[in-house]
């Protein structure tokens, strides 16, 4: 009888880590790096034969460069340094490290951090992932690196889910403008997917963009987030947000205000190129299409 392998995720405390917690009957690991001084690594790591980094606080007020860079950068670090040769190291990074492009985007386009509404973040993530690289290398790790784009669905926090609260309440945010693209992930498709790395084993292309098998523009959720009864729209020019987020690279130092930023994040207008990861990992674009998606979660969530 084959023994299964021990899996580890660490940052089993937050959302996306939990729920890949419970998905992949993992041990979990909350890991923090709250000094400089990198923190003592769980002897779970050293004993895994696969680990999944979800570790590192997602974007939120109140956190600057240098948080960002000694959590992603640190626990990165901390947990390639202490697995054993041979084990397979899956890192959860971040589409935001190509920063706002407004065109279409493969896995080798070249990333561009400081053009994320939050270079902070996109910058410390990018980061983590060449500490990565180099530390797989050293070691003789296998080295999965995942971007995936933003996650949305039942019970996750994003962008869409304050949009859709708000249509709730009778507010509809009528999103500038409407061809704007947002090229969206899934959480289940999410959650498939790295199981499915899980399972099988590291691919031959190291880095895997993850994203839904279509976009939506902001005139067709505008028109999806209805609901009966007397409702006030509101036009949000999240075009003029990116335009002032991109002056306030005159002091790299701190991010804008971060409403300021999350309304920019609506304003990207990037679009992936989703096929090779699902050809990569055999994933079938019927299984998660917009109907059984998107779609599916706008509906449950306007009927709330």
């Amino acid at each position: 009888m084959t023994q299964r392998p021990f899996l580890v995720v660490v940052g089993a405390d937050g959302t996306l880590g939990g729920r890949l917690v419970t998905r992949l009957a993992a041990h979990g690991l909350a890991l923090r790096c709250s000094t400089y001084a990198p923190p003592e690594p769980p002897p779970e790591l050293g004993r895994a034969d696969v680990v999944v980094n979800a570790a590192g606080p997602r974007v939120r007020p109140g956190l600057s460069w240098t948080d960002y860079f000694r959590e992603h950068v640190g626990l990165s670090c901390c947990i390639a340094r202490a697995m054993r040769p041979g084990s397979h190291l899956i890192h959860l990074s971040s589409t935001a490290v190509y920063g706002a492009r407004g065109g279409r985007l493969q896995a080798a386009t070249p990333e561009a951090p400081l053009a994320f509404p939050n270079p902070s973040y996109a910058c410390a993530k990018l980061a983590a992932e060449l500490a990565v690289r180099t530390l797989a290398r050293e070691r003789g790790l296998a080295l999965s690196v995942v971007r995936p784009s933003m996650v949305y669905g039942p019970g996750i926090e994003s962008a869409l889910a304050t949009v859709l609260k708000l249509a709730r309440r009778g507010i509809r945010l009528r999103l500038q403008p409407g061809s704007i693209r947002q090229h969206l992930l899934h959480v289940d498709l999410f959650e498939r997917a790295i199981e499915v790395l899980v399972a099988s084993g590291p691919r031959t292309q190291e880095l895997l963009v993850l994203a839904d098998p279509f976009v939506a523009t902001n005139d067709e959720l505008f028109q999806q987030s209805a609901r009966k009864g007397r409702s006030l729209a509101v036009p949000l020019p999240v075009s003029a947000a990116q335009s002032l987020v991109r002056r306030w690279f005159r002091f790299p130092a701190q991010d804008a205000p971060s409403l300021l930023a999350a309304l920019a994040v609506l304003g990207l207008d990037n679009e992936f190129d989703w096929h090779p990861t699902f050809a990569a990992l055999s994933l079938d674009p019927a299984v998660f299409s917009r109907r059984a998606t998107l779609d599916a979660y706008l509906l449950q969530e306007s009927s709330r």
